[in-house]
């Protein structure tokens, strides 16, 4: 229902970032990556939708000012409310990470991403806590920073419904076992009664 309200064509591949847009993230291959899709004209069926803010939002917004065809939708956060709504009515997600900020930071958007069963496109360092997530629960794809080639080929595999479907499958079984509440309590009241 969101996404018909949202305008947004079953024949489309909507590909989405969510969330905070900051220092840490990455931004310049997937730019790249929507750049070259308009350049194949018509015939690509790739819709860009991004939502939130930060510092490295007017990068987004200059590119669009600079390529005012590409498809490339800019929005703010949405509330808490409609949030897995919101993750569903997109095909797969977009998650980055400058790999200098591996191990002091971990963006949160993956576990509401593989809660509501979608896959992820993560452009960031495999051996990060993200990278190692989709690596170890196959629900999505790991793409190393500055590998253009390597972000347009997992978009293209996600553009494949089965494709899409079987990862995301793997990403809500990973998300239940791994970021469930009742798992992590256990591990919390494992952890804070262990012996020093």
């Amino acid at each position: 229902e969101l996404r018909i309200q949202r305008g947004w064509r079953d024949d489309e591949l909507v590909v989405m970032y969510s969330g905070n847009m900051g220092l840490g993230h990455l931004f310049d291959e997937i730019l790249e990556v929507i750049r070259r899709q308009q350049e194949k004209g018509p015939q690509s069926r790739f819709r860009f939708v991004f939502y939130g803010g930060g510092k490295r939002r007017v990068e987004l917004e200059t590119f669009r000012k600079n390529y005012p065809e590409v498809t490339l939708e800019l929005h703010d956060y949405v509330g808490e409310e409609v949030l897995q709504e919101h993750l569903r009515s997109a095909d797969v997600h977009l998650v980055s990470l400058n790999s200098a900020w591996d191990g002091t930071m971990v963006p949160s958007k993956l576990q509401g991403i593989f809660s509501v069963g979608h896959p992820a496109v993560f452009v960031g360092s495999e051996t990060s806590s993200i990278g190692q997530w989709i690596q170890e629960s196959r629900g999505g794809w790991v793409v190393a920073p500055g590998d253009i080639e390597g972000l347009e080929q997992a978009i293209k595999e996600a553009s494949d419904p089965a494709e899409r479907s079987k990862r995301g499958e793997a990403a809500v079984i990973f998300s239940e076992a791994t970021f469930g509440r009742g798992e992590n309590r256990e591990r919390y009241a494992k952890w804070l009664a262990r012996d020093e």
